[in-house]
């Protein structure tokens, strides 16, 4: 096995490797897990929470732990690539992640599985950037677009799957673990991915390193939490002023990284980030692109989820098979963009932005015309067209932002780009969260008005007396507005428990669920549409920003 490369230029003007091929597929292994445990913990919060006791606010701690440790460390987990060297690097973090997600599977209570999910989110920010740094030094020329073209399908289907296998594992209860499995499931993979690595993997690093840029650390982790603590945490606490000093600090913590790392750089330090990989125009669109594109997709699968979960009461299994033409929409689109590339160049990008715009549309139009009729059947062809435009950009953006980033850079550049895609999903489920539940809370009063003269209707031939009928009808739509601005689904509003709503009558009760299934279904239905065409909003100004980007963007020749 090769040594540690020093070469003074880009590390990728070595032979490549014959191997390279499945080097890339070991490596792979490192984002599959990462964002494939960001989303299978969606579909297993309920069954979690019951099953360990824990409040909802120490479920949502589960979530935002992992997402929180993973954003705020990936900067320096690919200069730490650049400076240790990025197999030592990338088999650190895949193990630490393996035991980590060990630790999760073992948990004996809420307070133990919000720690080794942090630990899982440290581990995943030492692993990831490390991929695409070993892609960008391993493949050269037009063979390292087809390689990140590779990585952005297996980032966008691990979302995908890890709805779609979380709901599969949860309804099949394997050996009574309940939940236990969807964390398990990692043991197998990491080990095999490590034992791999360890024969596969060639050692670079960045020539000359002197060293870890710790005040850089300090203030790149510190302005990077305060950026993402009250992105992540603040919607479900309803936005307290802590939430907002967060982030309005935030600006001038990472003002003065900045200004911390250029002074740095003018007295020939070695900065954690080097701010001369912002002079590349197309790396920097390409960011803004990351932060667009993220971000409604982190919106898409939140609101997408909210509707069929709590508006259609669809279970995990159900929500997840319905994700499902969305990841082979995906994967058709993302095989093929592989070859279409070099055809198509960033006109590529552009038709899938169309896409997904397109279904994105469909499924407003599925939802406002059947609303609590709804069936996945009904969702197919808005999904299957979301995910396979989604596949034609994420898979080959990666390239167009890396393509020309010298090897030495790569970690970093990674490290940057990454933490910008956790940025932008943690943005985007804020912002299109307080949408989503901005306009269920706004938009349910009229639901119930409009549902409260068919429910008078119905209950017409109960036993049921006039002024009760009319008493029930009150209780019914002041019911369904709590309900629509409750963030807990697991609890019942006070109004909702009147005694009113709870008839003995059979035909009584029948008729008042039936209605609140109905009022509900069809707030969220309404609350999805509006989110969704913000959705499609961020993609048009991601379109236009398109525009801007090069035909093709290969590696440069040093």
């Amino acid at each position: 096995m090769a040594g540690t490369t020093a070469a003074g230029r880009d590390e990728v003007a070595i032979a490549p490797d014959p191997r390279r091929w499945l080097i890339l597929t070991v490596v792979l292994a490192a984002p599959l897990l990462a964002i494939f445990d960001q989303f299978v913990v969606n579909v297993a919060i309920a069954t979690m929470q019951r099953d360990l006791r824990a409040s909802f606010g120490q479920i949502q701690l589960v979530v935002a732990g992992y997402a929180l440790a993973y954003a705020v460390l990936l900067i320096t987990g690919g200069r730490l690539g650049d400076i240790w060297g990025r197999k030592r690097a990338f088999l650190l973090g895949l193990g630490g992640f393996t035991l980590a997600s060990a630790l999760c599977g073992l948990a004996p209570n809420p307070e133990f599985l919000i720690a080794a999910r942090v630990l899982q989110g440290c581990a995943a920010a030492l692993m990831s950037p490390q991929t695409l740094a070993i892609i960008r030094v391993t493949f050269p020329g037009r063979e390292g677009s087809t390689a990140f073209a590779i990585y952005g399908m297996v980032l966008g289907l691990a979302g995908v799957l890890g709805q779609v296998v979380g709901g599969l594992l949860i309804r099949a209860d394997l050996f009574g673990l309940t939940w236990r499995p969807i964390f398990l499931i990692n043991l197998p993979v990491g080990l095999a991915a490590t034992v791999a690595a360890m024969g596969l993997l060639r050692e670079t690093r960045t020539p000359d390193e002197r060293g870890l840029d710790l005040g850089g650390v300090a203030l790149a982790t510190t302005g990077l939490f305060l950026l993402v603590f009250p992105l992540v945490i603040g919607s479900d606490a309803g936005w307290p002023p802590w939430a907002w000093l967060c982030l309005i600090t935030a600006a001038p913590t990472l003002a003065l990284f900045v200004a911390f790392e250029r002074r740095l750089l003018r007295r020939a330090g070695s900065p954690l980030l080097d701010l001369r990989l912002f002079r590349d125009r197309t790396f920097v669109i390409g960011l803004c692109l990351i932060l667009l594109l993220y971000a409604a997709n982190a919106g898409y699968f939140l609101t997408l989820a909210l509707y069929l979960q709590i508006g259609l009461g669809f279970t995990p299994l159900q929500a997840g098979l319905t994700f499902t033409p969305d990841a082979i929409g995906f994967l058709i689109a993302a095989t093929l963009s592989a070859r279409l590339v070099p055809r198509l160049g960033s006109r590529l990008l552009l038709l899938g932005v169309a896409l997904r715009m397109i279904g994105l549309t469909i499924l407003i139009i599925t939802a406002g015309r059947l609303g609590e009729n709804a069936t996945s059947l009904a969702l197919i062809p808005g999904v299957f067209l979301q995910g396979f435009g989604s596949g034609s950009v994420s898979a080959p953006l990666i390239g167009f932002i890396l393509g020309g980033i010298r090897g030495g850079d790569a970690g970093a550049a990674a490290g940057v780009l990454t933490t910008v895609q956790q940025v932008a999903g943690a943005l985007g489920v804020a912002i299109i969260g307080l949408i989503f539940f901005g306009a269920l809370a706004g938009g349910s009063a009229g639901v119930a008005r409009d549902l409260a003269p068919t429910l008078r209707q119905a209950l017409a031939p109960t036993s049921l007396a006039v002024e009760g009928r009319e008493s029930l009808l009150a209780d019914f739509q002041v019911c369904v507005r709590d309900r629509a601005r409750e963030r807990d689904p697991a609890l019942t509003p006070p109004s909702c428990a009147q005694p009113t709503l709870r008839p003995t009558d059979p035909a009584v009760a029948t008729t008042l669920d039936t209605a609140l299934a109905t009022a509900n279904a069809r707030s969220y239905a309404s609350a999805f549409a509006i989110s969704v065409g913000c959705t499609i909003v961020a993609l048009l100004i991601a379109g236009a920003l398109m525009l801007q980007l090069p035909r093709t963007r290969l590696a440069p020749a040093d």
